[in-house]
């Protein structure tokens, strides 16, 4: 839902900026990708098993581009991490599943 709400997109990508890897050049969502030698990072909301960034690195990586690190909003699973870092990504997230789960939240629905 948070892609929905600019107020909370805002925060978030307030916090996510300050994730990203210093070495890197450009950005990339999987929609959009890139394709240069420069390090990248890809974005992405959700990471559960990590298996569409995989491919979608190596992708990017057979079309030239140097991909780096993977960030996301939610670790919904250790296994998606897990999964990137062992094909020598860097993984950062800034919430996992189970802190959201554990922490109360008073949220508000309008229809």
């Amino acid at each position: 839902m948070f892609e929905s709400n600019p107020v909370l997109l805002h925060e978030i990508a307030e916090y996510l900026s300050k994730l990203i890897p210093a070495d890197t050049e450009v950005l990339a969502g999987l929609e959009i990708g890139w394709y240069s030698s420069r390090n990248g990072t890809i974005i992405e909301d959700v990471v559960t098993t990590g298996g569409q960034i995989l491919l979608s690195a190596t992708d990017l990586r057979n079309a030239g581009a140097n991909v780096v690190s993977v960030l996301c909003v939610i670790e919904g699973e250790a296994q998606g991490g897990d999964n990137i870092e062992n094909e020598g990504l860097n993984f950062f997230s800034l919430f996992k599943m189970e802190e959201l789960l554990e922490t109360p939240c008073n949220i508000e629905f309008y229809i």
